[in-house]
């Protein structure tokens, strides 16, 4: 069996939670500071702190039930059961339904929300966008009960019970987290008023919340697919196509959450937008390639694929572009559109071509750290000169291009670090069961349910009365 071979001394070791929380709380605190509030002041700054804390907590947790060294005593036995397999497969469909549900519900959010106002002009808490989010959210806490349940059967040391089924443990601890972005949301609302922005920190809690459901998910399927030697695209099978899809979706899910507000921009300058007006105008490319690095690098090293890159971006880009026909959007002047889909995709094809012509270094450093800096450069020679074309904000021009520059190179070979090893270590954590074809009656009960969710959605959403406004 081949294991991934990143391999750091005993200092990096330690140095690198310390280092990653860091980061995580600077980006976490830049947004919060670019987001703005509708009612600044101490309360807000204390707000700030507490979901810094909650986000640190959640990420010292999985630190410590999954990476921290157990007792010299305690006894990590992998146990293999033999249900577990169709367990999962089971799960990992009824995951890949309710995040399914919760993006065609925020996207549907933001169609009305763009369309019928927001605050005192509609009551949004109980309108069917909500609805579709709540109960997916719903489904997604049944998760956490039930896959916490899996994991922390039997005696022992809670951290080698969760390790002995990680799977269902690190989902089990997404859904809780997200569980929790939802209380943070209704609380956060009720205390600091109406978002100004869509960088507010509840919606930033929730997309990463959902995020890091579908990546959870995404492992649970992985799992299902005997470990090899890196490789290309042949022979995907049905859970990598799977796994695709729901990073693909947590890929349009989160540009949805970062990078809608540069959308629909026809005069520059609008003063009923001052808190967007006051982020630097260099931010927007780095956004797009901080996120086209991440879900890439992701998505590679999970499934030790070259090329399935440009696949999840391509999966996003048309995702998007369905619910554009299911909510009949194209030639409408909501607001909307494609642009950092199509703006993720230079980067991604870039890193799919380095690893290619390294698979048989795909695990080194230098293959790694130099697919990032490639990617970095291929997107601002390819994707950074369209940006005229596409939108008439951000500008290019000496005040905002060294910028631009400079900093997506450093939030390339970052962010394409973190999910490179974000990636190995979700792919992998089931690698001490033995892989198994999904069964024909788990793939036939999947599909039906699939089939079922999709009929509800398009009747759910096609007999949607709009709000009053």
């Amino acid at each position: 069996m081949t294991t991934t071979t990143f391999q750091y001394n005993n200092l990096w070791n330690k140095v690198r939670p310390i280092l990653i929380g860091g980061v995580a709380l600077l980006v976490l605190v830049m947004l919060a500071y670019w987001g703005g509030a509708a009612a600044p002041g101490p309360l807000f700054y204390f707000g700030i702190a507490v979901l810094s804390i909650m986000i640190l907590g959640f990420g010292a947790a999985t630190w410590w039930l999954f990476l921290s060294p157990l007792p010299a005593h305690t006894i990590h036995r992998p146990r293999s059961i033999p249900q577990s397999n169709s367990v999962r497969q089971i799960v990992g469909a009824l995951a890949v339904i309710s995040n399914l549900a919760f993006v065609t519900g925020a996207f549907w959010d933001e169609v009305w929300h763009r369309l019928y106002g927001i605050g005192g002009a509609v009551n949004d808490f109980l309108w069917r966008p909500h609805l579709m989010i709540y109960g997916s959210m719903g489904l997604t806490a049944l998760f956490a009960f039930g896959g916490l349940f899996i994991a922390l059967r039997g005696e022992g040391d809670i951290r080698a019970r969760f390790r002995n089924e990680p799977l269902m443990g690190m989902l089990g601890l997404a859904a809780s987290y997200l569980a929790c972005s939802t209380f943070s949301d209704l609380l956060w609302h009720q205390i600091y008023g109406l978002d100004i922005t869509a960088w507010s920190l509840p919606h930033i809690f929730l997309g990463a919340g959902s995020a890091f459901v579908m990546l959870a998910t995404v492992s649970l399927h992985v799992s299902q697919v005997p470990h090899r030697e890196w490789r290309g695209l042949d022979g995907l099978g049905l859970p990598e196509a799977i796994a695709i899809l729901m990073t693909g979706a947590a890929a349009m899910l989160i540009a949805q959450v970062a990078l809608t507000e540069w959308d629909g921009i026809h005069v520059i300058g609008d003063p009923g937008r001052a808190a967007f007006w006051a982020r630097p105008e260099w931010v927007y490319p780095v956004v797009v390639i901080s996120l086209s690095t991440f879900f890439s690098a992701f998505i590679i090293h999970a499934l030790r694929r070259a090329g399935v890159a440009t696949l999840i971006m391509l999966t996003a880009l048309g995702v998007r572009a369905l619910y554009f026909t299911l909510f009949g959007l194209w030639g409408s002047n909501v607001g909307m559109a494609l642009n950092a889909q199509w703006l993720m995709i230079p980067a991604a094809f870039a890193i799919d071509v380095w690893y290619a012509m390294r698979r048989s270094r795909a695990d080194s450093h230098t293959t790694l750290n130099s697919g990032s800096l490639i990617a970095g450069l291929f997107f601002l020679i390819c994707a950074l000169p369209l940006l005229p074309t596409l939108m008439i904000y951000p500008r290019l021009n000496g005040d905002t291009v060294p910028a631009m520059a400079a900093f997506s190179l450093l939030a390339a070979l970052w962010f394409g670090w973190v999910g490179a090893r974000f990636g190995a270590w979700l792919g992998g954590l089931g690698l001490h069961t033995e892989a198994e074809t999904v069964k024909a009656r788990t793939l036939w009960v999947g599909a039906g349910m699939m089939a079922a969710f999709v009929v509800f959605a398009l009747i759910f959403i096609l007999t949607a009365t709009p709000p009053r406004v």
